[in-house]
């Protein structure tokens, strides 16, 4: 294998290893055309759940862009640039070539999403910090999951799982 072929392989696999942050979180999210139930909060609660209400629809329709742009936050999307080698700097705006690398990873994971059923078991927010349990059942097995978001720009956004 020449060293060009080795880089390629090192970088699909940074890519893939960079993407397991927001896997889960896919996984969870990935449903066949449902929505998630906004309806039961008020106030920074309701806007909480519509990021995961969002976040559901964008995972549904395989919209790597609107994952990477709308739902993901700024540092998430850094981690990921980060993990693939790519040189990033602190930074509360989105770069352009940290939103290609964010691009391909969740456009290679959406390919692999799964019908599920996702509800919002309870959100629990402190200043711009919010934590959202959401339970989800594929193949009729059901899980619990935690997403964590940040205020970024007066908006909520996943930062982790």
């Amino acid at each position: 294998m020449d060293p060009e072929q080795h880089a390629r392989g090192l970088r699909g696999r940074a890519l893939l290893v960079a993407a397991a942050a927001v896997t889960v979180a896919i996984g969870v999210a990935g449903c066949a055309g449902g929505s998630v139930s906004t309806g039961a909060f008020k106030g920074e609660q309701k806007a909480v759940a519509k990021r995961v209400s969002d976040f559901e629809k964008d995972v549904s329709e395989a919209t790597e862009s609107k994952v990477c742009s709308n739902d993901l936050s700024v540092s998430l999307e850094n981690k990921i640039a980060a993990s693939t080698g790519l040189s990033v700097t602190a930074s509360s705006e989105r770069s352009p070539a940290v939103l290609k690398v964010c691009h391909e990873a969740i456009k290679e994971q959406l390919k692999d999403v799964e019908s599920v059923t996702v509800t919002i078991v309870s959100i629990v927010v402190s200043g711009a910090r919010a934590t959202a349990t959401i339970e989800s059942t594929w193949s009729g097995k059901e899980a619990l999951a935690k997403l964590y978001l940040v205020k970024e720009h007066s908006s909520w956004l996943i930062s982790g799982l």
